[in-house]
């Protein structure tokens, strides 16, 4: 049985628009998550700078954030030049693939120059850790990887 090239055509324009909505429906399906809030953009631009001279400060300490986890626990340490000061601040696990893992805790009152979180509060995903804090009059900021997935 022979086709036709009137036919031939037909069906070349027919797959070609199946493709074509196929890869619309598979677009519109797929999950698009915001690093931020739309609303957030212009407060987070106003304390850029304040961020870039925390960021400048913890980059000039010569011994920087070292995190330590466990199959319970996670902690950070501190620099040892802040062991016997009182630290506060925010720790961000932002998950750059599941926005729906990130979490923030507060740093307030940590004095032996280490802070621990237990590892049920946190997922399983690649982190990106955020450790803002504040020593004295001076704030500082890191930014770690940590990679929580089970091998």
């Amino acid at each position: 049985m022979r086709i036709s090239w009137g036919t031939k055509i037909a069906m070349l324009y027919s797959g070609f628009v199946i493709m074509i909505l196929a890869l619309v429906i598979t677009t519109f399906r797929q999950n698009v998550e915001l690093v931020t809030d739309n609303d957030n953009y212009y407060q987070q631009e106003v304390g850029f700078q304040k961020h870039l001279d925390a960021a400048r400060a913890a980059n000039a300490l010569h011994d920087p954030l070292r995190i330590t986890a466990n199959e319970q626990t996670l902690t950070i340490r501190f620099p040892e030049r802040f062991a016997s000061q009182t630290l506060n601040g925010k720790v961000l696990f932002y998950a750059p693939t599941k926005a729906a893992a990130d979490r923030s805790f507060e740093l307030t009152g940590v004095k032996d120059g280490q802070w621990t979180v237990s590892r049920q509060k946190l997922a399983a995903v690649p982190y990106e850790v955020q450790v803002n804090w504040t020593a004295g009059e001076t704030d500082y900021f890191e930014k770690i990887k940590l990679n929580l997935q089970q091998p």
